[in-house]
């Protein structure tokens, strides 16, 4: 876990035992462990303050994707099946990334297209 100096709400005073047995960040600063490397996604340019312990905070983020073409800002309503979210998320990726699904064409991929796509001909 990183802990920058400019989030002081991250840092904490309490002793060891009561955030859980975490270790000062001091004992890692010359040898990181696997919880300490970039994927923490903690800013490359800012280093590690010795001597301070910090708490990890996890927030989940809901959200939902506009379309301005239309002039109007307009929720984009996914219209699948919702029983496996999972899949929602790869169908947009999807639809997005192919260039026959962009074209409204059937492109063969049967786990991430809709089973009526409709075909535009030109």
């Amino acid at each position: 876990m990183n802990c920058i100096s400019h989030h002081p709400f991250l840092h904490s005073s309490k002793p060891d035992s009561l955030l859980g047995g975490r270790k000062d960040i001091r004992e890692h600063h010359q040898q990181p462990t696997n919880h300490l490397f970039a994927r923490d996604f903690g800013n490359p340019t800012e280093s590690l303050v010795p001597g301070l312990r910090c708490l990890r905070l996890e927030q989940l983020i809901d959200f939902c994707l506009i379309e301005y073409v239309t002039g109007r800002p307009q929720a984009i309503i996914y219209e699948g099946q919702d029983k496996n979210p999972e899949m929602c998320r790869v169908l947009l990726t999807h639809e997005i990334m192919c260039s026959r699904c962009c074209d409204k064409k059937s492109c063969g991929n049967r786990n991430e297209t809709p089973s009526d796509p409709v075909i535009i001909d030109r």
